[in-house]
């Protein structure tokens, strides 16, 4: 019977080997410029993802003074209608009730920048 044992090096060189393969046929294929200009509508999608998401999850996270001093881990900043609390401190930030339209376009970012990067990635095939 054969010995079933593999090295993990052998699989890593075999991936690498097929990401460089595909990494070639993705150049190779059409033109450059719109080979550029797929990567770059993808690049954007992702950040545009990333971004709307990170905006997204601040929102929920926020807490009102009230809220943050019923933790009693920091105080809130005077002036700030809610806080996110990141690094043993408060940092100011916004309500979902106090700024819905705000809100609604950070989740409509987060799709459309999910949208942009998938419909990218099925042009590089």
């Amino acid at each position: 019977m054969r010995n079933l044992k593999t090295s993990p090096r052998r699989f890593v060189r075999a991936a690498l080997a097929v990401g460089e393969r595909r990494l070639t046929d993705y150049a190779t294929q059409g033109s450059p410029a719109s080979r550029i200009l797929i990567w770059l509508t993808e690049a954007i999608g992702v950040t545009l993802f990333a971004l709307c998401g990170l905006v997204t999850m601040t929102f929920l996270n926020a807490e009102t003074p009230a809220e943050a001093a019923r933790r009693g881990l920091a105080l809130v900043p005077q002036g700030c209608e809610a806080g996110y609390y990141i690094g043993g401190r408060y940092i100011c930030w916004l309500t979902i009730g106090g700024h819905p339209l705000i809100f609604l376009l950070s989740i409509l970012g987060c799709v459309f920048g999910a949208m942009l990067a998938t419909w990218s990635k099925k042009l590089w095939r």
